[in-house]
């Protein structure tokens, strides 16, 4: 307890003897924080520019939303272009089975006699 009241009663001789400067030196930089705050000049934009910023991000705005519009429309059109690829594949197998049928069938013409052509055609055409 003794060192306390002697820590207490230096602390008293300090503020004491230097009290007052410390008061001028925060007082004084109170001071010159609001003189430097007050003085310097504030980067305001003057309001033509705030108007042309305004109108450009608007602008732009409307460019980013008419973007999404057209992403989703270009998505649609993939997908249906996916669909008839898928249409156009299924068609080239048909098509190719298609002509090996008649592939084998033109073979087999090729060695038929007078008489099975003639089955042949009038079987085919209804004649």
């Amino acid at each position: 307890m003794n060192m306390y009241l002697e820590n207490y009663n230096i602390m008293q001789e300090y503020v004491s003897k230097y009290g007052k400067k410390i008061l001028y030196a925060v007082g004084g930089l109170i001071v010159m924080y609001l003189m430097i705050y007050v003085f310097t000049p504030k980067s305001e934009l003057p309001l033509e520019y705030k108007h042309a910023l305004d109108s450009l991000n608007r602008a732009n705005a409307e460019i980013i939303a008419k973007q999404k519009q057209i992403d989703s429309t270009i998505s649609a059109y993939k997908n249906q272009i996916d669909s008839l690829d898928l249409a156009i594949g299924n068609i080239d197998i048909k098509k190719t089975e298609i002509h090996n049928h008649y592939q084998i069938l033109g073979d087999k013409v090729s060695k038929y006699n007078t008489a099975q052509i003639d089955s042949f055609f009038k079987a085919r055409y209804n004649y």
